[in-house]
């Protein structure tokens, strides 16, 4: 039996949960600068190693491959052990290998290392989910999990940006020796100053105290279930196809809705880039604000059943609002539009797209029984990763065959299929576990 922890006192609580997040928030920053630092140096690197497009290439899909494996994995581990040693000792061994690129000078140990990254980082957004569960209650969860998915637009946004000052004021062997030493140092800290739970800090968990009092409104506990229960939730599907489709969606806007602009629309590459940061910046203001407002619906809709998620509506508006950016960019923008015009429609397109992929993960891990979050959540990451793979190559031939917009406007096809999925499906049991299950 686990030794009986002592309560700590409410302003302690308080300290230990801000620390917790804050430490995420902080460390999947870098972790995410880690995981991007070769795409933020690549034209420094091009130039000083003279790497051709298809060592970049294999460099590139090296670590999306270990990454997307990884991912899977880190969020079924996450079940098993400690979230917080999984996330420090990832973003640790994380930091080594970013380092580590500074001393070669050809392709393959760098596509080596760079599987590796994919491979230490898959564990660190699960873990992360996980341990935003236990300290965060059903009506602010949400919300919290969306400024935590934050870090990703801001990493992204300010990347490329303090890569090009160092890169340009010293090297950018130091700047992949800067992203990774300060990652090794806020792992440490990251390893003592976050908590699994409140469980560790003698409070009960705020998972705990939702399934508990979600039993006592329905008469009934909510039982333990397995992952098979899960992959027969006809929620679970609705949830990886949307999450498919939107990622695809998102990765081929950030891949290719600049090269769009460029090479077919004869935009110039400044107005490309501020394409990019509009839409980051579009993305960070609709990931917070759909969170928010899907948990007031969640706060709102006390009900005793469990058709429906007040949180799939919230992303169907959202992928509605990201199908009519989409759509203005296949038809409206030309050469001659004004960059203002431009940054409203990449500022548009990332505020309806980063709402519904914060949403989607919100939705995996608050359906599925506590002991299995990280499984689910990791079900559905696989799903998105698969989009993001087919944002790639795929994407890349069927705009080969039919121009950048005919590949766009297939897009929007496959977006207005989903939110006619959605639409059909919207009073489907969002719990995972059947009730039966939970009755036993």
């Amino acid at each position: 039996m686990a030794a009986e922890v002592t309560p700590v006192s409410s302003g302690a609580y308080s300290l230990c949960k801000w620390m917790t997040f804050w430490s995420m928030y902080a460390g999947y920053t870098l972790a995410v600068f880690n995981r991007k630092c070769f795409s933020f140096s690549m034209p420094a690197i091009m130039q000083n190693l003279k790497f051709d497009k298809d060592q970049l290439g294999l460099i590139s899909s090296s670590q999306n491959l270990a990454y997307t494996l990884s991912k899977f994995c880190g969020g079924v581990l996450s079940d098993r052990v400690s979230a917080k040693v999984l996330f420090a000792v990832g973003l640790f061994f994380s930091g080594i290998f970013t380092v580590a690129l500074t001393a070669f000078q050809t392709a393959t140990p760098f596509a080596v290392f760079m599987f590796l990254q994919g491979l230490v980082q898959g564990g660190g957004w699960p873990a992360c989910a996980k341990i935003l569960k236990q300290w965060f209650s059903p009506a602010e969860f949400g919300m919290w999990y969306s400024i935590l998915n934050t870090t990703m637009n801001l990493a992204c946004s300010v990347g490329p940006v303090l890569t090009t000052f160092v890169t340009a004021a010293i090297s950018w062997r130091a700047n992949m020796a800067i992203y990774g030493l300060t990652s090794l140092v806020v792992s440490v800290f990251c390893f003592f100053c976050m908590w699994n739970s409140p469980t560790d800090v003698g409070h009960p968990s705020c998972a705990d105290v939702g399934s508990k009092n979600e039993g006592k409104s329905k008469g009934r506990s909510r039982g333990r279930g397995t992952w098979q229960d899960m992959l027969r939730s006809p929620f679970m599907w609705v949830v990886c196809i949307s999450y498919l489709v939107l990622f695809m969606g998102r990765t081929a806007t950030l891949d290719w809705g600049q090269l769009y602009l460029i090479q077919e629309l004869g935009q110039s590459p400044y107005i490309g880039s501020l394409f990019i940061s509009s839409l980051e910046v579009g993305g960070i203001i609709g990931s917070i604000l759909a969170g928010y407002l899907a948990d007031k619906l969640v706060a709102l809709s006390q009900r005793d059943d469990v058709q429906g998620s007040p949180r799939m509506t919230v992303a169907t508006v959202y992928v509605f609002i990201y199908l009519a950016g989409l759509h203005c960019l296949s038809f409206l923008v030309t050469s001659a539009t004004s960059h203002v015009w431009v940054m409203a429609v990449g500022f548009t397109m990332g505020f309806g797209i980063y709402g519904p992929v914060s949403l989607y993960g919100v939705m995996a891990i608050e359906a599925a029984p506590t002991h299995l979050s990280g499984t689910s959540h990791a079900i559905v990451s696989l799903a998105s990763n698969i989009g993001a793979i087919l944002a790639g190559l795929p994407f890349s031939y069927v705009a080969k065959h039919f121009e950048w917009k005919g590949a766009f406007i297939i897009l929007e096809g496959l977006l207005i299929g989903i939110i006619v999925l959605k639409v059909a499906a919207r009073n489907l049991e969002y719990k995972m576990v059947p009730t039966k299950k939970k009755l036993q």
